[in-house]
């Protein structure tokens, strides 16, 4: 296909169909196969240093949370559409908002601490905050 080409389909898919349209043929498909190993290697390194307490730090709609059917697993985001949805979903695990840096769990608790695609999103200041704040929470062999 020639470049114009490509270009006029490029602007049907976007403009005619609609972005959405887009998202779903070309986007998403993407995302899930990149999503499907990132869970594989996360559900390998819980699995080998026996995570029994999970913080999952800007969990969005708790779609990590399924990979951790024992123990317990707190997702914790700023957005209270995505955890709303996250209880409804998975009502098996917790869910939490939170609206500044501070953890809603007792420091050295935490076996490990996911933070994925969230940290580009906070200011620098608040991301070593943040950081040091992990650590506290994590037990001695957490990770």
């Amino acid at each position: 296909m020639s470049m114009l080409k490509s270009i006029d389909k490029f602007k049907e898919l976007i403009f005619e169909r609609g972005f959405f349209y887009y998202l779903s043929q070309f986007y998403f498909p993407y995302v899930r196969e990149y999503t499907l190993e990132k869970k594989k290697l996360i559900a390998q390194e819980a699995k080998k240093i026996e995570a029994k307490t999970v913080l999952d730090f800007g969990c969005a709609i708790g779609h990590l949370s399924p990979l951790f059917a024992s123990g317990v697993y707190l997702g914790v985001d700023i957005n209270k559409n995505y955890i709303q949805y996250a209880r409804r979903k998975y009502k098996d695990k917790q869910f939490e908002i939170i609206t500044d840096e501070k953890l809603p769990v007792q420091d050295g608790s935490i076996d490990l601490i996911l933070c994925l695609g969230t940290i580009h999103h906070i200011d620098d200041t608040s991301v070593r905050y943040i950081l040091d704040r992990f650590m506290k929470k994590l037990k001695k062999n957490g990770r």
